[in-house]
């Protein structure tokens, strides 16, 4: 017989995250990307190609807006729902640093949260999953890439260095991944031993409080007992 524990359930089992916040935390984010590239645009005088960047967060506010209509009456979201939100939030990530420089854009530590949430609220399979895409996505920025909107003013950063921040990416994302997931994973067995014991005091408090009726119900009849 198969074990359902190795199996990734994603239709019967929940999150523990309300859509309302992933909703929240996406509008968020969005109004962060707009900003940070209206700013270096326009405030700090580097030109960058607005009509892709632009694009990529107008389709990431339509697809919040289609979350937002969907998730409208739900409670929790499933884990295969999650999964696919963080990996859109992945690849949206890519592909507005692909027009800004690639891992060499500051930003390009953000890919870490998404394997954060991964591994404090999924499974092994799914957070597994998003390490690889975070990787695969990490490894196409390193070698295909637009320049940074300062590259014309003479900054150049060496292959060797960029290679660098591609592993300490990687590194990162993995090591995030395990210790997030394990300190979850302690966590949830604390409540589970915490539920547990809660159940068992119960169950004893029922027990003396039974004993007790007993004891003054059969004093009260003069029963020997």
């Amino acid at each position: 017989m198969t074990d359902r524990h190795f199996l990734p359930a994603f239709e019967t089992e929940y999150s523990l995250i309300d859509p309302r916040v992933s909703i929240f935390i996406r509008w968020i984010a969005l109004s962060g990307q707009l900003t940070t590239v209206l700013i270096v645009h326009f405030a700090l005088g580097f030109l960058l190609p607005l009509v892709p960047l632009l694009t990529i967060i107008v389709i990431g506010i339509i697809l919040n807006l289609w979350q937002s209509w969907l998730n409208k009456n739900a409670v929790q979201l499933s884990r295969l729902s999650v999964l696919f939100v963080l990996i859109f939030d992945v690849t949206q990530l890519a592909a507005l640093l692909y027009f800004a420089g690639g891992l060499l854009n500051p930003f390009s530590i953000l890919f870490l949260a998404p394997v954060a949430v991964s591994a404090a609220i999924l499974d092994v399979f799914s957070t597994i999953t998003l390490v690889i895409i975070v990787t695969i996505c990490a490894s196409i920025l390193s070698i295909y890439h637009l320049p940074l909107p300062w590259s014309y003013k003479g900054f150049v950063v060496p292959p060797l260095y960029q290679f660098g921040l591609w592993i300490a990416l990687v590194i990162s994302a993995i090591f995030m991944a395990y210790y997030v997931f394990w300190l979850a994973q302690k966590s949830k067995r604390t409540s589970e031993m915490l539920g547990q014991t809660r159940l068992m005091l119960a169950s004893e408090r029922q027990v003396i409080a039974l004993g007790s009726l007993a004891t003054a119900a059969a004093h009260k009849l003069g029963s020997p007992l």
